[in-house]
């Protein structure tokens, strides 16, 4: 996993109280190639949901929750993952 610059500025802001840059979207890609550490968008992005949930319950540990229905999926070869704001 490539955590990108745009990713290493908003976890700083996160941990410094801001809760304008929370990732609230998924984005899935079916691109392939190098990741570029300033890169700031998925290669090929195949579609984006709304994050559903989030749960900071477990000390050190954050869950954010998405969901692709079959029909979304269907014929994707998943390749790429990401989460933006």
């Amino acid at each position: 996993m490539t955590i990108l610059n745009y990713g290493k500025r908003d976890i700083a802001l996160i941990l410094a109280g801001s809760t304008s840059t929370v990732p609230t979207y998924f984005m899935i890609g079916s691109g392939s190639g190098t990741v570029a550490i300033a890169q700031t968008a998925l290669i090929a992005a195949t579609d984006r949901q709304a994050v559903t949930a989030t749960n900071g319950s477990t000390l050190y540990k954050i869950k954010w929750t998405g969901d692709w229905n079959s029909i979304e999926m269907s014929g994707t070869t998943l390749k790429e993952f990401g989460m933006t704001i």
